[in-house]
């Protein structure tokens, strides 16, 4: 199940669509991730988490990625590992650290975005609105 978001510059009319979640292939996606993560393609600090915890929990869904500094807007994996559980019972979360293609800076995993919640354009440095949405599976 997912959410599609559609965006729309209140300056220039620039618009953006976005989906998030994960549909049908839920199983096959995590597979194939979880497959990335021990071949070490996000990095050795994630390949080293799964190795020594091979119960773990990777969260596939996508998401939408936000770049404080320079505004960028994505969609990309969450990537968020939940560990083993510890002695009480409580899994350690430790989320993926999704770096910005533009500036190298570290990126908001946002699961969703409020009605009132808007970034900036990537044409005019406006401000994108959030307009309608959409539910999917």
């Amino acid at each position: 199940m997912g959410i599609g978001y559609n965006f729309r510059c209140e300056s220039c009319g620039h618009t953006d669509r976005f989906f998030i979640g994960i549909g049908f292939a839920a199983e096959q996606v995590h597979q194939e991730t979880l497959e990335k993560i021990r071949a070490g393609e996000y990095g050795a600090r994630w390949q080293e988490l799964l190795a020594q915890n091979p119960q773990a929990d990777v969260d596939t869904s996508y998401c939408m990625l936000y770049c404080d500094d320079c505004h960028l807007l994505e969609r990309g994996m969450d990537l968020t590992m939940r560990l083993s559980d510890d002695a009480e019972g409580e899994k350690e979360t430790v989320p993926y650290p999704h770096l910005c293609p533009q500036c190298r800076k570290r990126m908001e995993v946002l699961c969703h975005m409020s009605p009132d919640g808007w970034y900036r354009c990537p044409e005019c440095g406006g401000k994108m609105r959030r307009g309608s949405m959409l539910m999917w599976d």
